[in-house]
């Protein structure tokens, strides 16, 4: 196979430190907390029929706050299990609060797609479910289908045009999605329902200064302020925004009021607000990471750390910034500390794997990201990741079932698909690669790779005029990329098309005049159609590249071939 062969690396983003966001609302532990009451977790079940068929839901609606009363005597109380709900359905598959309920034990249970498929059962049967809609979008959140929560708090608001809370999700849903106009009416629609609450305001101002808008991010952080002047958040987010605007002056006030507050507060929170007034210091200071800046971030994190030692997001935060600065082993060794403080930390672990994989501890880094799967096995990135890993370390075996854990999780995942098929590239299992770069296409038919991909399999298949097709769509979509044209060209031979070859060749070299396979190729052509001369310019010119590049085996190669070719131009 080609050298060429094209390859997507997947890598897990960390958390960057930015402004904070106020969406505490829309983290996945609060749906765990919207069981309001222990008492939901308890069924009504008649005891004067069979064990199952008389339990009534309805009796304990949702929406309703009230039981069966507990002194009546044609009831007792089961706590309620998933595999009796799950029996109960099956007797009664059009009852909604049955799914209702079962999606609350299925996601204190973590089974967030399960509950996911619950909730969806309960507004197939009640449309006007408002609170299973927002259950739903919180848990797509939690599944990272943004576009999913977002039609869910959506349909929130069509049935509710007052829910401020829907609107607020959204708006973190949308910023996400860094729909960050669609993030900014949902904010000023907040605003207009809840005109005297600071944190809207903070939301507006985040995403102004994300929009450009840096004035009307500072009025938005000044109201804030106004609203609650005690909250240090408020005047450090100002800050950043005044720092933008080259108040200078400004920006520092801010941060001595931020640090005052934090001081005149004598808890375990002014400590983590004096720390964060620190951390804000280096989102200013920290314009580019030169040498003094730096220094001045690594006292800043150091004096943070010094207040909250046992601050696990303190070593976290210090980790990306280390790993920014190319300090691997020091970030390694704040992730490790993460862990030390909060075991099951799942971000510390995948960055930590990253950080072990790029300094070459690879049996390390495969330990934390099978860490990452232990606690969180629906989550495909981890595998994909391991898998990329396994790659490198010519697991081809359990790379392969990385890849395709990856694709039961997410079936459009495009990067699972591509990656499987270049490691049933590599087993030679030509067939199932081009069923998987196949996919990909499907997947994205705007991906020029999938198409010189496939072409490549289609060619060891034998299948010239299929591979053709791909290499001609891949040039469509990337006209610039030489290696397109040289396996084309290449191809080309193959059918007998010397002057389509030629052309591809010489297309090559055009748009790399230092592309050495663009002459080289092109010299062994002329030689086959007896063009001498040409192949004879063109095979110095490889040799001289060859030469450059220290390439010497192939140098010498293409010389005794000058050598055959020279009395034959005569």
């Amino acid at each position: 196979m080609s050298k060429n062969l094209h390859l997507v690396i997947l890598i897990i983003g960390t958390i960057l430190i930015a402004l904070a966001p106020f969406d505490a609302k829309a983290q996945i532990q609060n749906i765990e907390l919207a069981q309001n009451s222990k008492e939901q977790n308890w069924i009504a079940i008649n005891k004067k029929s069979s064990p199952m068929g008389a339990a009534s839901f309805t009796q304990l609606g949702h929406n309703n706050n009230s039981l069966v009363s507990p002194k009546s005597t044609e009831v007792y109380f089961a706590q309620v299990s998933e595999a009796t709900l799950t029996q109960f359905i099956k007797l009664n598959p059009n009852d909604p609060d049955a799914y209702f309920y079962r999606g609350l034990i299925r996601i204190e249970e973590r089974n967030y797609k399960g509950a996911e498929a619950d909730f969806t059962q309960v507004v197939r049967l009640k449309p006007n479910d408002t609170d299973a809609y927002n259950r739903r979008g919180l848990l797509r959140e939690a599944l990272e289908n943004y576009k999913g929560a977002e039609t869910d708090f959506t349909q929130v608001i069509r049935l509710n045009p007052n829910d401020t809370d829907a609107y607020n999700k959204r708006g973190i849903i949308r910023e996400k999605l860094k729909d960050y106009k669609g993030a900014e009416a949902d904010y000023s629609q907040l605003i207009k329902l809840k005109p005297d609450e600071a944190y809207v305001y903070n939301n507006r101002g985040r995403i102004r200064k994300e929009l450009g808008n840096y004035q009307g991010a500072e009025a938005d952080f000044t109201r804030a302020i106004k609203l609650d002047p005690k909250d240090t958040d408020n005047y450090n987010n100002r800050s950043v925004v005044r720092k933008v605007l080259k108040n200078y002056s400004g920006s520092e006030a801010d941060l001595q009021v931020a640090a005052r507050l934090s001081r005149q507060q004598n808890n375990a929170g002014a400590r983590i607000d004096q720390a964060d007034a620190y951390i804000h210091r280096i989102i200013i200071s920290t314009g580019s990471l030169d040498s003094t800046s730096s220094l001045n971030t690594e006292a800043d994190y150091a004096q943070a750390i010094k207040l909250n030692p046992q601050d696990a997001e303190l070593y976290f935060q210090r980790g990306f910034f280390r790993t920014q600065a190319k300090n691997y082993r020091g970030a390694e060794a704040d992730f490790t500390q993460v862990i030390k403080l909060t075991p099951t930390a799942a971000d510390a672990y995948s960055n930590r794997g990253l950080l072990r994989k790029e300094l070459q501890n690879y049996q390390g880094a495969e330990a934390d990201f099978t860490q990452v799967i232990k606690l969180f096995p629906d989550e495909g990135n981890t595998y994909a990741n391991r898998g990329l890993l396994r790659l490198e370390m010519k697991n081809y075996t359990g790379a392969e079932s990385d890849y395709s854990q990856v694709i039961k999780l997410s079936p459009n995942h495009i990067d699972g698909y591509y990656n499987r098929g270049l490691l049933r590239t590599e087993a030679k299992n030509y067939r199932g690669a081009e069923s998987d770069y196949s996919q990909v296409i499907k997947i994205d038919p705007k991906f020029s790779s999938g198409y010189y991909n496939r072409g490549l399999i289609r060619r060891e298949l034998k299948n010239y005029l299929g591979a053709e097709v791909d290499f001609t769509q891949a040039i469509e979509l990337n006209p610039i990329e030489t290696d397109y044209y040289n396996n084309r060209g290449n191809l080309r031979i193959q059918l007998n098309n010397y002057q389509g070859a030629e052309a591809d060749f010489t297309q090559a070299i055009e748009f790399s005049p230092d592309d050495v396979e663009g002459y080289t190729n092109r010299g062994l052509l002329r030689t086959k159609v007896k063009n001498y001369r040409g192949a004879i310019a063109d095979l110095q010119k490889a040799a001289q590249l060859y030469r450059q590049q220290n390439e010497i085996d192939e140098y010498q190669k293409v010389q005794k071939l000058l050598r055959q070719l020279q009395p034959l131009a005569k």
